[in-house]
């Protein structure tokens, strides 16, 4: 067995505890999850040196864990789903290799000191994990490292369900890097308004489920998906100052500088495919659903909007022409959903220039909303208008109006769950964001992120399993 560099034994629902790994020291992936009978894994596996990846996610009975991982080459450790897990094992030193640390759903309360040495740590799942003085933990603006740990480099961070209030909102400002931030069912009130103003590069953005959470702090500029569906206190954006913060907050340009990293599936086979199929890599368009009961005044079109036989939904926008001179302009979009059972759904959307155009150039929006909502909520969308899109198809057919189409649909398992009832829109320009801004001193809030065009943030598609289909997973 020295050659034995991969053991995949998944779902081997009578393995009770594992063998010495002694005889096998090239070992370097041991794959068990599902494994729902595992109580021991031998303690010889922490002596692998060559260790790159443990997966044991849903081993649902497991206890005991090796003392210390000795490796110095480990890039992943999956201890989803197990509940029984109360203790990590402790880390060798210099692990400088990017690595993913998934503890979700686990008893851990505290997390071992020598987590250190995963100095490249990018990804760290925390969910449902009342982990102590997790705040200080992550309060980095002093240090960057705490106990040695240096968490500036984290690029994902999942901290729903782990009991965060007011007292114990981490210091998100340090955490530069963060493309994906996960604050789902927690208790806390009140954000603070610039909690969030240091991450530049934050993609998508999840308050689901913060049931006593009461309003929205400023926004990240880049961010292209906003969740904030069940909480039930958040005022719902009404006035006008508060649709203008919420556009004028993002850069319509740097949010365009968003790719794929890489589409590797590899451990994505339990996502079910019904699931699957319907991710979609997100556009630059801005989506966010929040509550809300009526559509805003600040969208100078509003009527209601039944969805038709093959549930989908037009409106025709007057597209003024001094538009096309401006260097960024787009459509703001709101609808407002109604649910009396929990579901999720699917929307996307296409336009012509004319409605005698024969098809649509479809724009796949959203391809899930991953927590189910109930109730009244409204869907917010910046759709940009570019060549793509608009402008060509306006000048191919010496027209000022653009059809836009919305699809809806909400038959993942073959039920209705939610209708669209009413729809709002309204038409802005660069340069009315750029005097907004100004007239409300938007420059001159502190710690503005400075963004360049040409920095680009790369997502896996791990990034878009988690987010969007969480749930799930």
């Amino acid at each position: 067995m020295t050659k034995l560099k991969s053991i995949v034994l998944k779902k081997s629902l009578n393995l009770i505890e594992t063998p010495d790994f002694s005889g096998a020291p090239n070992l370097e992936h041991l794959h068990l999850g599902g494994c729902t009978s595992l109580v021991k894994v031998h303690p010889s596996l922490g002596q692998l040196e060559k260790l790159v990846e443990v997966d044991l996610n849903h081993c649902a009975n497991l206890e005991i864990l090796p003392k210390k991982l000795e490796t110095n080459s480990l890039v992943k450790l999956n201890l989803r789903g197990c509940k029984k897990v109360a203790k990590l094992p402790e880390f060798g030193e210099g692990m400088k290799k990017r690595s993913y640390l998934n503890v979700d759903a686990t008893s851990i309360t505290r997390l071992p000191e020598s987590i250190g040495s995963l100095t490249a740590l990018e990804y760290l799942n925390l969910s449902g994990c009342k982990i102590e003085n997790l705040d200080k933990l992550l309060k980095t603006h002093i240090s960057h490292q705490i106990s040695g740990w240096n968490v500036t480099s984290l690029t994902e961070l999942y901290l729903s369900q782990c009991g965060l209030d007011d007292g114990s909102i981490p210091d998100f400002d340090s955490l530069s890097l963060l493309t994906v931030l996960d604050l789902s069912f927690n208790d806390f009130e009140n954000l603070p308004i610039g909690c969030f103003s240091g991450l530049s590069r934050l993609v998508f953005l999840s308050l689901n489920y913060c049931k006593r959470l009461k309003s929205l702090p400023t926004l990240p500029p880049r961010l292209i998906r906003l969740h904030a569906s069940g909480c039930d206190l958040m005022e719902p954006l009404s006035s006008d100052r508060q649709l203008w913060d919420l556009v004028a907050s993002l850069d319509h340009e740097c949010r365009g500088r968003t790719i794929d990293d890489d589409w590797d599936e590899d451990g994505l086979e339990d996502v079910p495919s019904v699931l699957y199929q319907r991710l979609k890599w997100p556009s630059r368009d801005f989506c966010a659903s929040l509550p809300g009961y009526k559509i805003p005044s600040w969208f100078l079109k509003r009527e209601y909007c039944p969805l038709d036989e093959n549930r989908e939904y037009k409106i025709e926008v007057d597209i003024p022409p001094y538009f096309r001179d401006s260097e960024w302009c787009g459509i703001v979009v709101c609808f407002r959903m109604s649910s009396y059972n929990d579901g999720s759904g699917v929307v996307g959307w296409g336009s012509k220039a004319a409605e005698s155009d024969d098809y649509y150039i479809i724009k796949e929006w959203e391809r899930a909303i991953p927590y189910p909502f109930r109730g009244e909520q409204c869907i917010i969308m910046v759709l940009e208008l570019n060549e793509e899109t608009c402008w060509r198809h306006l000048r191919a057919h010496q027209s000022n109006s653009l059809h836009i189409l919305f699809a809806f649909e909400s038959k993942w398992f073959d039920q209705d769950y939610w209708e669209a009832e009413e729809c709002g829109w309204r038409v802005i320009r660069k340069e009315e964001i750029q005097d907004w801004r100004h007239l409300n001193g938007f420059f001159n809030q502190a710690n503005q992120p400075k963004l360049a065009s040409s920095d680009e943030v790369k997502l896996p598609m791990r990034a878009l399993v988690e987010f969007f289909l969480g749930e799930w997973f």
